[in-house]
């Protein structure tokens, strides 16, 4: 087994430890996430530091992670994409009526929280998100593209990112909401992967960490700050968040875009920087 492989094997089992031991204890702590506040950065943060240390480990190296800031031009993509696949079925919702907004949240809304909302959050959250990249697009990906093609490496992150997210999903309160739980579990499911392939994509044509990280924090930036704006209601908990049907749908259209435009970066070993 070279060197490549042996280093996504060891980042995939530490990685593993590391979430069922931090998940478990969230879980076992019962008070959520906003409780278990050092159990929660250490889960975030974990990716990068076992890909980092584990890079360090077998190539005496950090090339390869992407740090480079990339094409203005893709980064604006990578910006704009989370906005639309959120704003575009939040307005039809809207317009169909069947979610209303919070008239009292929309009064307290001036101009500095609607640069907040766009900007400022955006910005904050990156270090947050850069814990999490670094492991997943930064190491994990780029290694995966050495040995297979850009589809099955692109699959695998996929899944092993959404998996991560399972145990503080189903025993913990994260995106916990008034739908059952089965389809809350699908609709993330059907999102995450969806937006797993963009963030791919961009990552790798693109050759920057960056582009990942921007898409993946704009995406957490602007649901988390739109949220508190809608009413809450039965239709509303089906519907709405990261768990919502409608951004599951959002995943579905994503998804198939990216999945087409594969074929573009579809070939085993593609140079990564």
């Amino acid at each position: 087994m070279n060197k490549t492989k042996k280093g996504i094997f060891a980042f995939l089992i530490i990685e593993t430890i590391i979430v069922a031991l931090f998940s478990t204890l969230i879980i076992l702590d019962g008070r959520g996430l906003s409780q278990n506040i050092p159990y929660a950065l250490t889960l975030m943060l974990s990716p990068a530091i076992v890909g980092l240390g584990t890079s360090w480990f077998f190539t005496k190296s950090l090339k390869g992670f992407g740090w480079r800031l990339g094409s203005p031009k893709l980064m604006l993509v990578s910006y704009l994409i989370p906005l639309l696949y959120i704003l575009v079925p939040y307005v039809f919702l809207l317009a169909t009526g069947l979610v209303l907004l919070d008239a009292s949240a929309m009064a307290e809304l001036g101009l500095t929280e609607v640069i907040q909302f766009f900007f400022a959050n955006i910005l904050i959250l990156c270090v947050l998100v850069l814990g999490e990249e670094i492991g997943w697009r930064g190491f994990l990906l780029p290694q995966l593209c050495k040995v297979t093609s850009f589809a099955k490496a692109s699959t695998i992150v996929g899944v092993v990112w959404i998996l991560v997210h399972f145990p503080i999903f189903i025993f913990a309160d994260y995106n916990a909401g008034g739908a059952p739980l089965w389809l809350r579990l699908l609709c993330f499911t059907v999102l995450a992967f969806g937006v797993n392939l963009a963030i791919n994509w961009l990552r790798i044509i693109s050759g920057s960490l960056w582009t990942a990280v921007l898409l993946h924090t704009t995406h957490n930036s602007f649901l988390q700050d739109i949220s508190p704006l809608f009413v809450k209601t039965q239709m509303s908990e089906y519907l709405l968040s990261e768990s919502g049907i409608a951004l599951a749908l959002s995943g579905v259209v994503v998804g198939t875009i990216f999945w087409f435009k594969r074929k573009e970066l579809d070939a085993p070993a593609r140079a990564q920087t």
